[in-house]
């Protein structure tokens, strides 16, 4: 499996990309969008500085698209309007980085206990990216949706199986169902099978999204991994983890596993 680290592991984003560099793995690019304040003025310059950034950079790259306060089907065509741009620059910036996979949340309220919003968002979902997934095919750059609310895995393989394009696919974040979720990691990753593309590991105690440590939370990643290998997937796992120490001992935890399971063949 393909191993990232997120970028947020440390404040500088240089640091960042010096860290995946020393630990020989990938990069995923986040929070290239925080302080939205001037984000009109200085998008263009923010991109340029990471592409400055990353020079001699060896590994591949991901990015994590825009994600606060997004609805790209909501009912408010203003907020419609500036939800698709969002998604729209972080495609562009995927682009001219060089990466090769951007990750959006869905934007999905699924607290909200309304059967027609649920219908509704669905089809429009669907509608959107049936349109916008034909930019990805054009890049080639593949779009993956991440859950966040979405309290069983439906609502993202049936958008992935309807749109039905090889450069759309689906996520798991395991913090996030931990939080949001009575459905077990375990059976997601079932669920998801072949069209899981991508994974966000990080561990909390199902309270708040604490992108701890893979050791601490109540998130069994042992089991998640023995699926992973059972099953045979092998998405790109990205530690989304965002202290130095922490990202190291979770790496241990996931390679010794795998290391285990290949004694075991030999």
């Amino acid at each position: 499996m393909q191993k990232f680290i997120s970028s947020s592991v440390y404040k500088k984003f240089k640091d960042s990309v010096n860290f995946a560099s020393e630990l020989g793995l990938n990069l995923e690019i986040s929070r290239f969008a925080n302080n939205l304040d001037d984000i009109e003025e200085t998008f263009d310059i923010r991109v340029e500085q990471m592409k400055k950034d990353l020079k001699g950079f060896k590994g591949e790259l991901s990015l994590h698209a825009f994600l606060f306060d997004l609805c790209v089907v909501s009912q408010d065509p203003l907020v419609k309007s500036v939800s698709r741009k969002r998604f729209e620059q972080s495609l562009n910036a995927a682009e001219y980085l060089g990466a090769k996979t951007v990750v959006y949340h869905t934007g999905f309220n699924a607290a909200l206990k309304h059967s027609l919003y649920r219908m509704l968002y669905k089809e429009n979902f669907i509608i959107y990216w049936k349109d916008f997934v034909k930019s990805f095919e054009d890049a080639g750059i593949t779009a993956v949706l991440e859950n966040v609310q979405e309290k069983n895995p439906e609502f993202i393989l049936d958008v992935v199986k309807t749109v039905n394009s090889p450069n759309l696919k689906a996520s798991i974040d395991i913090g996030h169902v931990n939080i949001h979720s009575k459905v077990p990691v375990v059976d997601w990753i079932k669920q998801y099978n072949k069209f899981l593309y991508h994974m966000h590991l990080h561990n909390n105690y199902g309270q708040d999204d604490t992108h701890n440590s893979l050791l601490r939370g109540t998130v069994n990643v042992q089991e998640v991994f023995q699926t992973l290998y059972d099953m045979k997937l092998e998405p790109k796992v990205v530690f989304e983890i965002f202290e130095p120490q922490d990202v190291i001992d979770s790496l241990d935890c996931f390679n010794n596993f795998f290391e285990q399971k290949k004694e075991i063949t030999k």
